[in-house]
């Protein structure tokens, strides 16, 4: 929840607003050991947006001015700018067919440490996923962001939603690059993390990255009768595999670093 936040830019004479998340990775080749934050987002996101920057709505504790007690603090929204190009060159990397997006993010001096940040090593593997017995029809959660919410959410806090793995998933979801959940989610939670709760094993597993949706026909004609029959479509989210955001990482981490 505290990693995750909307991300919005200028997509021609509108604004395009969606979800993004912060993971914590260790800087290799560096002496001492260095930490730094990286952006994870969808890729068609940040292509959909206009120009060099876009505007990351992050969060930050202040006094609550209404509160006599001074010591009282609230969470507040704040808008903080961030390059996503030089000179029209994307600064994010990407595998060549996946639409996974990630780049370094420098915070600022304001914003609070993370108490609980993500980090590589919450992402599902195949062997967590085998252990723990993770198939089809297993609930998960994912975080993004309703625009009708937006408005009232003035701490700029994402939307919690749940789902399960449709059925028609390839079980062997821990080799599988993609999955699907059937879900009525709308625009703003493309790019938004999608884990997995353990109560019984105590635990948050990443498990992917929302990417697109699937509105489906709508209607469908029966095999025998050839009658046909409306129904309300069923939205199919695809759902990027957390091995693909590790394995951008990797790349990402492989490239010269920015100063």
């Amino acid at each position: 929840m505290e990693s995750t936040f909307l991300i919005e830019g200028q997509a021609g004479p509108s604004k395009i607003q969606s979800s993004a998340f912060l993971v914590l990775v260790r800087q290799p080749g560096i002496s001492p050991p260095t930490s730094r934050l990286v952006l994870v987002t969808a890729v068609h996101v940040l292509e959909q947006m206009q120009g060099d920057v876009a505007v990351i709505h992050l969060r930050r504790r202040v006094r609550d001015r209404h509160k006599a007690d001074q010591a009282t603090k609230v969470w507040i929204q704040q808008n903080y700018q961030i390059q996503i190009r030089t000179n029209g060159r994307p600064l994010w990397a990407r595998l060549a067919t996946d639409d996974v997006a990630v780049m370094y993010f420098s915070p600022p001096p304001w914003f609070p440490k993370m108490l609980k940040p993500i980090t590589p090593a919450m992402f599902a593997h195949e062997e967590f996923l085998s252990e723990y017995h993770v198939n089809p029809g297993d609930e998960v959660r994912f975080l993004g962001f309703k625009p009708t919410l937006s408005v009232s959410n003035e701490a700029g806090f994402p939307v919690l939603y749940g789902a399960k793995i449709d059925p028609t998933s390839d079980r062997t979801l821990g080799t599988a690059m993609t999955f699907l959940m059937p879900c009525d989610v709308c625009k703003g939670n493309s790019g938004g993390p999608v884990y997995l709760e353990g109560h019984a094993i105590g635990l948050h597993s990443i498990m992917g990255l929302l990417s697109e949706m699937d509105f489906g026909s709508g209607q469908f004609r029966g095999k025998f009768s050839g009658h046909v029959y409306h129904v309300t479509p069923m939205i199919l989210v695809v759902v990027i595999h957390a091995s693909v955001i590790k394995q951008s990482i990797d790349l990402l981490l492989s490239q010269p670093c920015p100063n």
